[in-house]
């Protein structure tokens, strides 16, 4: 497993981050004072190497979420139902209401459109669905109707 896309949002001084991996590599360079730093507590706190503080969310307005971004590719077998083209995206947004830190993490991944044959058991399907928070539509799509993009969520507080 590897990082090919990573994400910041609001995250200490960074506005917006983006970068896409090129072999395996991502250089980080300039001038002092610029959130190289951030960019790397950004990656610990994702993968739970270090614990996101109030300091951490924007100094300008405190209400803004921080978002963490990264798209993995991977080569496990155990995950094949969950990437496409052998990648996997996870975001993670953090929320500060009160001095308490909350956040929700999501997987999403994209979803082809089932045949009318696999919609067949709509309704035994979308009870299961619902049973893992997954939100459908009141009636069984028709054949021509666009479906979206799928995510799945986990909420907790962070330090629960």
């Amino acid at each position: 497993m590897f990082i090919r896309e990573i994400k910041i949002k609001n995250f200490r001084g960074i506005t917006e981050f983006q970068a896409v991996m090129t072999n395996h590599m991502l250089s980080i360079v300039g001038q002092n004072d610029v959130g190289k730093s951030s960019v790397l507590k950004a990656i610990r706190i994702f993968f739970e190497d270090d614990k996101i503080t109030a300091e951490d969310f924007p100094k300008h307005d405190s209400q803004l979420p921080v978002e963490i971004e990264m798209v993995l590719h991977i080569d496990d077998e155990v995950l094949e139902s969950l990437k496409v083209d052998n990648t996997l995206r996870l975001k993670q947004i953090f929320h500060l209401m009160d001095g308490k830190i909350t956040a929700k993490k999501s997987v999403y991944m994209e979803n082809r459109k089932p045949s009318m044959e696999e919609l067949d058991n709509y309704s035994q399907l979308k009870k299961i669905g619902i049973g893992l928070g997954v939100e459908f539509p009141k009636t069984k799509p028709k054949e021509n109707e666009k479906i979206g993009n799928g995510a799945c969520h986990l909420s907790k507080g962070v330090g629960d």
